[in-house]
């Protein structure tokens, strides 16, 4: 894969999603969306953003199997859940992206990064007692099924919400229709003889509406922007426990929402977590108010990609206070993505990464990855000895 000679700010997209940073390896978005036909004025620029947004997940999916494909990350799913054309059938193609290699470190330290905090959380309570994971905007992310298999006993007892765009989630509930791998994993009580007991049921996968339902896996096809603290009837899903200790993960997720439409979310689940641990996880852009930044936030515009809430959470100490101000008043930490590669990655797993493809652009890189940053918040529990974000506390983090 040709280098480039020169640091240009390259366009860091939801690839985002899954922290992929860097140029495409496609044309840019543009053309005819078929989609549109039939409609007019406002009501097709509304979608157009949408489908915009929406495509970005086929970046992230991309990045990830790409770093798949070379040995960064150990993951089974990806290939089944890529799905670049939108449609059923389309696992099978496009199998072999690739990303530069600052790209693909970037995947690779945002998915190890999130993956340790996430453990910390499974590891502070004890094994059985039951816990929740939120992701919003997840797209065709795996994480579900790579700790169901790789975490042992505690993801026991571990209940994973996933919420999306309608058109998102009818992409993976057919992923998950078309492969049985996918669905051995979800969790079903059976009695003595094997048999379904009479008050359960198994799994559903309705393709058609994006929506599937297990014990310990839910996909809905939900517009977040439609979360909203306040309103007469929740709009969580029913399915969603807010008694019981629970982790909420936003992948450059909220980032594409007004800072209204993205504080509201966090408003409505503080408000309705009343009583139980609550944390979250975010991965977003940051530093848009330097030369870097402004070209990384033009580029990004050329493609109609609009990062809305960059401006007012635009450094670390702006995402913590963030964090602090919508409630999460346990604890709020911040890092950028350099730092963690820096910081959290051994020295032996950074010589097994340096085998896998030469990193030239080591001043790019660093560049680049100072503008992405983790930032972990939380609510209640600290008090208690095994409370839910024992663990985070003990976490090394920047600036400390």
């Amino acid at each position: 894969m040709q280098q480039r000679s020169t640091p240009q700010p390259p366009l860091p997209l939801r690839d985002v999603r899954t922290g992929g940073l860097g140029p495409p390896d496609h044309p840019p978005f543009g053309g005819t969306n078929p989609r549109l036909h039939g409609m007019a004025g406002n009501s097709a620029r509304e979608v157009d953003k949408d489908w915009i947004v929406q495509q970005t997940d086929v970046d992230a999916s991309g990045s990830r199997l790409a770093a798949v494909n070379l040995g960064y990350l150990k993951d089974d799913y990806a290939a089944m859940l890529h799905a670049p054309d939108g449609g059923a059938g389309s696992a099978q193609s496009d199998q072999q992206p690739r990303r530069f290699p600052l790209i693909n470190r970037g995947t690779y330290t945002r998915t190890t990064a999130i993956d340790q905090l996430v453990v910390e959380f499974l590891s502070s309570t004890p094994v059985g007692v039951p816990k929740q994971i939120i992701s919003l905007g997840a797209g065709s992310d795996t994480r579900f099924w790579r700790f169901k298999v790789h975490s042992g006993p505690r993801y026991s007892n571990v209940i994973y919400h996933e919420l999306d765009f309608e058109a998102v989630a009818r992409k993976k509930a057919t992923q998950v229709n078309r492969f049985e791998l996918l669905q051995k994993h979800f969790t079903v009580d059976v009695n003595s003889e094997g048999l379904w007991p009479k008050h359960g049921k198994p799994f559903t996968v309705d393709a058609q509406a994006g929506r599937i339902t297990s014990q310990d896996y839910y996909l809905h096809p939900i517009d977040i922007r439609t979360l909203k603290p306040n309103l007469p009837v929740s709009p969580l899903p029913d399915t969603i426990n807010t008694t019981l200790p629970t982790l909420i993960i936003s992948e450059c997720c909220l980032i594409y929402l007004s800072p209204t439409e993205a504080d509201a979310i966090l408003s409505l689940f503080i408000s309705t977590f009343t009583k139980s641990p609550l944390g979250i996880v975010l991965y977003e852009p940051i530093g848009g108010e330097d030369a870097f930044g402004k070209v990384m936030i033009q580029n990004l515009a050329t493609r109609g990609i609009v990062l809305k809430t960059l401006k007012k959470y635009s450094t670390l100490e702006r995402q913590k206070e963030r964090l602090r101000c919508q409630g999460f008043t346990g604890g709020q930490q911040a890092a950028d993505v350099d730092w963690i590669f820096d910081n959290w990655i051994s020295e032996e797993e950074k010589r097994r990464l340096s085998g896998l493809e030469m990193l030239d652009e080591v001043e790019e890189w660093q560049l680049l990855a100072k503008h992405y940053c983790v930032a972990w918040g939380w609510r209640d529990g600290e008090t208690n000895d095994e409370g839910a974000w024992l663990g985070w506390k003990n976490m090394k983090t920047q600036g400390a």
